[in-house]
């Protein structure tokens, strides 16, 4: 367990992700599945490890931020990275930073990254205001003990470059692999008289599906679906009854069914959801938060962001979406969207900066 070379003879990678917890399906676990294929392309050895029994390289034990838990994961992470050599690790849910951080860096010995997917602390919406004070400081002291942290956003890189000024924190932006690129451009849509707008995602406070719902609620003339589950779902569908609830659904099927997909967060990192949006064919429209900006053609941002000030606003997104109506007007946005993801968002260039910023840490010291 005293290894402090962290490659092996072969100089190959080994890397344990601990993507857990996290609800089953979520954005961390696809994110991931997109990239330890890539890595793999490179000869990296990636083990994602999640929160729930699932299909996958290792048996996963739950995390929950309890004592009880927290040892018997601390216990099963140790075991894994001795049984299967594992050389680096990154966390990537704000639970296993502060977990990996307080209870296994020391023991483990061997370079350790956090990359953020998201904020990693509580939002204002979310929890009580004790609560949230006490998550930010417990994440920012375990922050400070990692060998760097990785962003998928230039807005998550400068909101974390505020609070950890002496910790290097860099962007590496996420992509989609060419499979399933394909995958989503072979998606079709089925014939619809009026525009449709859906929302797709899980329905829980950050995501704000209430927004949404607020939205569809002063566009009487559109259609407006919600495909996805989570803990709101039944006080929404027994608020808001002109919006069809579709429950947890493939996401080729989702898209084939919209033409507008929204996203209305209070808080976010750079979803993933928006780069597979684009290749399907759907147009977003995005609150200004986080990197969801980031990933809009820069000559559609006026049109295709809404001003953070204005994310409760409903008639800020019906102009809009108005806009949209027209199919050709549709069209000419998907050629730019397109053409920025292909640009900016390349899976193979994400596999590549995280071997590279890995690699400088060989020899398990800062």
């Amino acid at each position: 367990m005293g290894r402090n070379l962290a490659c092996d003879q072969n100089n190959r990678i080994k890397l344990l992700v601990l993507a857990s917890p996290s609800t089953k399906n979520a954005g961390a676990y696809q994110f991931w599945d997109h990239l330890r294929h890539e890595l793999g392309q490179q000869k990296t050895h990636t083990i994602v490890f999640r929160g729930h029994p699932d299909q996958d390289l290792v048996e996963n034990e739950p995390l929950k931020l309890r004592l009880v838990s927290s040892l018997r994961f601390r216990k099963r992470v140790l075991q894994v990275i001795a049984d299967e050599e594992v050389t680096h690790v990154i966390s990537s849910i704000s639970q296993s930073d502060i977990v990996f951080s307080f209870l296994l860096a020391r023991k483990a010995k061997i370079p350790w990254f956090i990359y953020a997917l998201g904020q990693p602390f509580p939002v204002k919406q979310q929890g009580h205001p004790v609560k949230r004070i006490l998550w930010r400081f417990l994440w920012r002291s375990a922050a400070r003990r990692a060998f760097g942290v990785l962003t998928v956003s230039e807005y998550l890189t400068g909101l974390l470059s505020d609070l950890l000024p002496t910790q290097k924190v860099e962007t590496v932006y996420p992509g989609l692999p060419a499979l399933e690129k394909e995958k989503l451009c072979r998606v079709l849509p089925t014939v619809a008289d009026r525009l449709r707008v859906g929302f797709v995602g899980r329905l829980s406070p950050e995501k704000d599906p209430i927004a949404f719902c607020r939205i569809a609620s002063a566009n009487p003339t559109r259609e407006f679906a919600v495909f996805g589950d989570g803990p709101m779902r039944a006080d929404l569908e027994g608020a808001f009854n002109q919006v069809k609830f579709h429950g947890f659904t493939d996401r080729y099927r989702a898209f084939g069914q919209l033409d507008v997909m929204l996203i209305t967060s209070i808080s976010e990192g750079l979803p993933t959801i928006l780069l597979e949006a684009g290749e399907a064919g759907v147009v977003p429209i995005v609150a200004d938060v986080g990197g969801c900006a980031e990933a809009i053609h820069p000559l559609l941002r006026t049109r295709l962001v809404v001003p953070r000030a204005e994310r409760e606003v409903p008639e800020s997104w019906t102009v809009r979406i108005a806009a949209l109506d027209h199919a050709e007007v549709r069209r000419e946005y998907l050629i730019l969207q397109r053409q920025w993801l292909t640009d900016t968002f390349d899976l193979s260039r994400t596999a590549t900066s995280l071997m590279s910023i890995l690699s400088k840490q060989g020899n398990g010291k800062r």
